[in-house]
């Protein structure tokens, strides 16, 4: 409709097809208020079902097959059990080779090295238990180990490269890390600072020499909250540096929120 398209046909009640170019002379009248609203209602709703149509085709889930990741291939036998030992539940059957399970692990190096490890796995033909071997200590409980998502957390907020330009990369070495699993990962390794940055602020409080310096910015909560409370007085939303200097070291950090250096702090 928007690029001079025709409509698609549609059904009237009657059982006839109308198209956008068959118009009748009601159509040719002014359509009332009423009848505005209910076609934007239309137009909204179709989009919405176009959408939700859309994203049932695409799959965007935001989680990614191991087939998209360039991995080192491991096979992990199972040492105990081969086809045609009796089930070790007990019940009689016998087990036979299944298909195997797959794990991704990503580790952190110079960029990322994926590791693909297939799992042998045995099945019983009597009861369906599934039985895998154990896994070796060095593969880790964790799809990402603390190594690679402190290299996230470098390269976006030391680096500066963005997380969408991340993602870019990582998916041309065909190890992909979609930019809102890397928020996620960025989170953990702020959780694991939290101590360290609490000891900062108090080390740079007892200093005799602090400089700072406040720049604005938009927090979409602080917003909310301005448009719902308007007699709200403190509404600047700024970033304040701190640099805490020292006779041997400085210390540097960053506040968001509605206090700056100008006010209460």
């Amino acid at each position: 409709m928007l690029f001079g398209k025709a409509a698609p046909a549609k059904k009237s009640k009657n059982g006839d097809k109308k198209t956008g170019n068959n118009k009748s002379l009601e159509d040719n009248q002014a359509p009332s208020d009423n009848a505005k609203s209910a076609n934007d209602e239309e137009l909204e709703l179709t989009a919405s079902s176009d959408l939700a149509d859309e994203s049932e085709k695409t799959g965007r889930t935001g989680r990614k097959p191991h087939t998209d990741y360039k991995a080192a291939d491991h096979f992990i036998p199972h040492e105990e059990l081969k086809s045609g030992d009796l089930c070790p539940e007990m019940c009689g059957g016998k087990v036979y080779d299944f298909e195997p399970q797959i794990i991704i692990r990503v580790n952190g190096q110079m960029d990322a090295c994926a590791n693909r490890y297939t799992i042998e796995t045995k099945r019983c033909n009597l009861c369906g238990e599934l039985f895998r071997p154990e896994l070796p200590e060095h593969i880790g409980d964790e799809k990402y180990d603390a190594k690679f998502k402190a290299q996230l957390a470098v390269q976006k907020y030391f680096m500066g490269t963005p997380s969408y330009r991340q993602a870019f990369f990582q998916s041309s070495i065909k190890i992909p890390v979609p930019h809102t699993t890397q928020w996620y990962l960025n989170e953990d390794v702020a959780g694991c600072a939290i101590p360290i940055f609490n000891l900062l602020c108090q080390l740079a409080a007892n200093n005799n020499l602090l400089h700072i310096d406040d720049t604005h910015l938009k927090i979409i909560d602080e917003i909310i909250n301005n448009r719902l409370n308007p007699d709200k007085e403190q509404r600047g939303m700024f970033t304040t540096g701190v640099l805490a200097k020292f006779s041997t070291h400085k210390i540097i950090l960053y506040f968001n929120g509605t206090d700056h250096a100008g006010g209460r702090c």
